[in-house]
């Protein structure tokens, strides 16, 4: 201006940290031990990596966008957007993923006797272990029985097995006979 001289103050801008928050934290809820990994997907609205955490990684280990089932039992996954420059930390996003028991059959082997002759060993075998498991991996192997004793009479007995346990594994017994013949 003709009749202005202009005399100029600077200020700043001040350019804060934009919010965020993490879209869709997709997980199948329930599975079962000895299922493969399970995927995992989520994303941020900043469009930053998102990181995953289990609560329980001795029942789902993280292992970048999958998760691996280690054991039966629950654990809370939880997707972080630690923040940047730019952007402040996101909300946690969690999930409870359910890892059921496998189902292990124990199936009793026939057996048979004479009369007056002590009972055989009675015996069984497993059908299902998962994740190159044996017997050696179950907290308590169950046993087998029967009702029949050196003196009972010829016939047919049911030989039954009870009592196993493990956190992994729910037990499914298929019971056979002892038969026992004459003398």
């Amino acid at each position: 201006d003709d009749d202005y001289r202009f005399v100029y103050q600077g200020s700043a801008l001040t350019i804060g940290e934009a919010a965020q928050h993490i879209e869709g934290l997709e997980i199948a809820t329930e599975a079962v031990y000895g299922d493969a990994a399970l995927q995992l997907e989520a994303s941020a609205s900043s469009d930053l990596p998102v990181s995953f955490v289990s609560s329980n990684p001795d029942v789902l280990e993280v292992n970048g966008t999958q998760l691996k089932i280690r054991g039966a039992g629950a654990a809370v996954i939880t997707a972080r957007q630690g923040g940047s420059a730019n952007y402040d930390a996101a909300p946690d996003l969690n999930a409870t993923v359910v890892i059921h028991k496998a189902e292990l059959e124990v199936v009793v082997h026939p057996a048979s006797k004479a009369y007056l002759e002590e009972n055989p060993e009675l015996s069984f075998h497993y059908e299902g272990f998962v994740n190159d498991d044996n017997a050696s991996a179950l907290d308590e192997e169950p046993i087998v029985s029967t009702t029949a004793t050196q003196a009972s009479v010829a016939g047919v007995y049911d030989v039954n097995a009870s009592g196993g346990e493990d956190d992994d594994y729910r037990f499914v017994y298929q019971g056979s006979a002892l038969t026992i013949g004459e003398a």
